[in-house]
């Protein structure tokens, strides 16, 4: 009915300007993800933002319960993340209060597609790259400098193809969490067409992004440096290193939460767009 409609709408409105400040609702995944990369930077693994490397691992102790924590940090936001793509979307209204942990077969389904979408990413990766890693080697069996330069190719041709395949399953995710569905080709077809647009998006927040972290970054390793010349720290946690991985959880999570507000966003265009086209098609069939 009209009034459904008009409630509906202003519901929207309410719940669609505000997908930023609900980062409040997940500040216990924050502080598990703090401990988390505390805990990654005492095992050697974490050197700062950005810098993990598991081959300097010295401590496996600390690491497994870093990792282990991070995956208990990534269910603790995952109600969040979810109720983020909702009012992104505008089909909630932000919640109040200062914790948020609505668990429901929707936060359930959303964690199922992230670990098969990361899963069929990993197979689309292996399958680019092994082919291409074949015929390099059998083609550098004949000619060195072939099998170099056929390597390169392969390498931009399967980077061009991923960040294809990344870009068209931008509403993949969004789908999960906003329809409370696994729609992997639904998703898809919400993006046919619309490949360039939304890479030039992707682009331009890549861009701004990175600027925003090459400032972060020198100011927190210039704090860093001057909290680490205190010498002060508990059970080899140092100033300094706290705080390099409390500006790396509080940028992690802020990008993730734009990211989100993107993918919100576009759904609810699409969605409003697809509406639209079919409302006129029953108005002209009428």
């Amino acid at each position: 009915t009209p009034q459904n409609k008009a409630q509906k709408a202003a519901q929207r409105v309410d719940g669609g300007v505000h997908f930023i400040p609900a980062l409040r609702m997940g500040w216990p995944a924050v502080i598990v993800w703090i401990i988390a990369a505390m805990m990654l930077g005492s095992s050697g693994a974490y050197n700062g933002w950005g810098q993990f490397d598991s081959n300097s691992v010295n401590n496996f102790a600390s690491f497994f319960q870093g990792f282990g924590l991070q995956l208990l940090g990534a269910i603790l936001f995952a109600p969040t993340i979810v109720r983020l793509y909702l009012v992104a979307a505008k089909e909630r209204p932000l919640p109040s209060g200062l914790f948020y942990f609505g668990w429901s077969e929707r936060e359930v389904r959303y964690l199922l597609t992230v670990f098969l979408f990361g899963f069929l990413l990993s197979l689309a990766v292996l399958g680019a790259f092994l082919p291409a890693m074949v015929v390099a080697m059998i083609s550098g069996g004949i000619d060195a400098e072939l099998g170099r330069n056929f390597m390169i190719i392969s390498a931009v041709l399967v980077m061009f193809l991923l960040i294809w395949f990344v870009v068209r399953a931008t509403l993949i995710l969004p789908t999960a969490a906003i329809e409370n569905r696994t729609a992997f080709e639904s998703a898809f077809d919400k993006t046919k067409g619309k490949f360039w647009r939304l890479l030039i998006v992707y682009i331009l927040i890549a861009l701004i992004f990175g600027v925003v972290q090459l400032l972060v970054g020198i100011a927190s390793f210039i704090l860093g440096l001057v909290f680490g010349a205190t010498g002060l720290g508990v059970q080899g946690w140092t100033l300094g290193g706290s705080v390099l991985a409390i500006i790396t959880v509080l940028m992690s999570v802020f990008n993730q939460a734009i990211y989100i507000g993107m993918g919100g966003i576009l759904w609810w265009k699409l969605q409003s767009s697809s509406e639209n086209q079919t409302e006129t098609i029953e108005s002209v069939a009428q």
